[in-house]
């Protein structure tokens, strides 16, 4: 569905409205880290990234708001879980990014500045298109 075929408070129209930035498709290994337990560590694959997002595989969904770490492409990415879904027996987890640990990669940014995922991952991105 288009949306200019969307109409007033569908929950589809209200999604389009909610994303902020484009996402492009990769598919980058990486293990994601649970910040505030000691839940362990799990093999992840990033299949989407935005500015300031990524939705990756998982072998295990976590609730919304549970911290996070990812690494992948030698960073460290620090968000929270937005959403767990599970899709033909797949379990996708949405991550708010919020802090950029890239000492050792060539992003140009450490610390706390504005996070831009898009730095990080490969030029020939396939940008997704929108519902």
């Amino acid at each position: 569905m288009s949306p200019g075929h969307l109409t007033a408070g569908s929950p589809a129209l209200e999604k389009v409205q909610q994303r902020r930035h484009d996402r492009y498709q990769v598919e980058i290994p990486g293990l994601l880290r649970l910040l505030e337990t000691r839940g362990g560590i799990y093999a992840v694959t990033v299949l989407d990234v935005s500015r300031t997002g990524l939705r990756i595989s998982c072998p295990k969904p976590f609730a919304a708001g549970t911290r996070v770490e990812i690494r992948c492409q030698s960073t460290k990415i620090l968000g929270a879980v937005k959403y767990a879904r599970e899709v033909r027996n797949e379990i996708y987890l949405g991550i708010e990014a919020d802090l950029l640990d890239t000492r050792s990669t060539v992003a140009g940014t450490t610390g706390t500045a504005e996070v831009d995922l898009l730095s990080l991952f490969p030029m020939d991105m396939t940008r997704l298109k929108r519902p």
